[in-house]
């Protein structure tokens, strides 16, 4: 059974990721970032525990600060107007997520992010993101 390794936000991006790729026969495991303050965890704790998936949890505030917060700052004194989430992505999420998944020997990485939810007819459908850069 392959393994891969999804971002795990706590929201149900990411629930619906991991629930998807499970059912596809993969080995999910969780990760959740923490980049800012203490996260509050019990709910991404809920939704692996729920779905029968380990869950790793990964410090980044110090790479957050340097790649992100820095880097909105000075652009933002510069008289730009940054755009903070194209740089944590890059620069930070995926970084992390690799290294954890290297450090695991985990080959694949998912996230939910960019996904849109439809409903119809009283039925709620996962679509393709609006950007397919992204999804």
């Amino acid at each position: 059974m392959e393994k891969v390794l999804v971002g795990m936000s706590g929201g149900i991006d990411s629930f619906v990721a991991a629930l998807l790729l499970r059912e596809q026969g993969y080995a999910v495991w969780g990760v959740t970032l923490e980049l800012w303050e203490k996260n509050d965890t019990t709910h991404v704790e809920k939704i692996c525990h729920s779905l029968g998936i380990p869950l790793l949890y990964q410090e980044a505030r110090e790479l957050f600060r340097e790649k992100v917060v820095q880097s909105f700052i000075q652009a933002y004194l510069s008289g730009c107007t940054p755009s903070p989430c194209c740089v944590c992505n890059g620069q930070v999420k995926w970084e992390i997520l690799n290294r954890v998944a290297q450090q695991h020997q985990i080959p694949y990485i998912a996230t939910g992010h960019y996904v849109r939810i439809k409903q119809l007819a009283g039925k709620y459908y996962v679509q393709c993101g609006v950007d397919p850069q992204k999804d």
